[in-house]
């Protein structure tokens, strides 16, 4: 089978092959807003946001204490 050139099994062997690659991250967008980012809730803290079709669970013996498991795993 041919190799494909420019693929990342048919590289120069003096060139590193991370040097023919992407990068990992993409630069941040300079000109997206510096807001404060939404975040999926919180062990401990109740939300009303989230889905409602969440099992509840005692977190610790104290009464009225409730954790929500968002993890179906």
């Amino acid at each position: 089978m041919p190799k494909v050139p420019g693929s990342s099994f048919n590289h120069p062997p003096n060139v590193p092959v991370f040097m023919d690659t992407a990068p990992r991250w993409p630069q941040e967008n300079p000109t997206w807003p510096k807001t404060l980012k939404a975040t999926m809730g919180y062990k401990g803290i109740e939300t009303d946001y989230l889905p409602a079709s969440t099992v509840t669970l005692n977190a610790v013996d104290l009464k009225g204490t409730k954790e929500r498991n968002y993890n179906f795993l």
